[in-house]
């Protein structure tokens, strides 16, 4: 991510600490015009009844000391076609939730939205975070519009993920069946602590 504010970055800026595009609203709207812009009330769908509010973090605290940690992680979600239980094998149609794509393009039709507004899906919910100095890319595929509409279903956990950047920056091993427990449950507890999804 490139921020340019005027005077505050013009000798350059670099930082290793965790961001995400959620954080340029914020950021830009206290650079620019002085405001603070309140963080969403924490739960599935709460920050649909306020008229203004941010699930990101003004960076201008880490602009102004690139050693300053504004938040524990930057977290993103990634939808997949709904794996019933016991279920191992899926047609690749079956993955995409936006339905037979293939299909759909040739028979010059517009792709439907995501199956995932309206049905059950499977979610990765991710985070980019760091554990003791170490940066881990962490991911658990769960339940999705299942027990909480909009919202994931915890308990039911199909598969997860686990990269450490400082070994593996490409993320082509995953070591979580191999992870400490005592690590894995910290970084679970972590993303599930995600602002959006959190109890409130």
């Amino acid at each position: 991510m490139f921020i340019h504010i005027p005077d505050l970055t013009d000798k350059g800026i670099t930082t290793s600490h965790p961001t995400e595009y959620l954080d340029l609203m914020p950021t830009l709207a206290e650079a620019a015009m002085g405001v603070i812009v309140p963080p969403c009330p924490r739960g599935v769908g709460a920050s649909r009844k306020v008229k203004l509010c941010t699930h990101g973090t003004s960076l201008l605290p880490l602009i102004s000391d690139p050693t300053t940690e504004v938040k524990l992680a930057a977290y993103s979600q990634y939808p997949r076609g709904y794996v019933k239980p016991g279920e191992k094998d899926h047609y690749l149609d079956e993955l995409d939730p936006f339905g037979p794509i293939s299909s759909q393009i040739s028979s010059g039709s517009t792709p439907s939205p995501s199956a995932c507004l309206t049905k059950h899906c499977t979610m990765g919910y991710s985070m980019l975070t760091r554990v003791n100095g170490t940066e881990y890319r962490y991911t658990e595929w769960v339940d999705f519009n299942t027990k909480v509409s909009g919202g994931p279903d915890w308990d039911r956990n199909v598969g997860t993920e686990l990269y450490h950047h400082g070994d593996d920056p490409l993320e082509n091993i995953n070591i979580a069946a191999s992870a400490a427990p005592a690590l894995l449950a910290k970084l679970s507890k972590r993303l599930h602590q995600h602002p959006v999804l959190a109890l409130a």
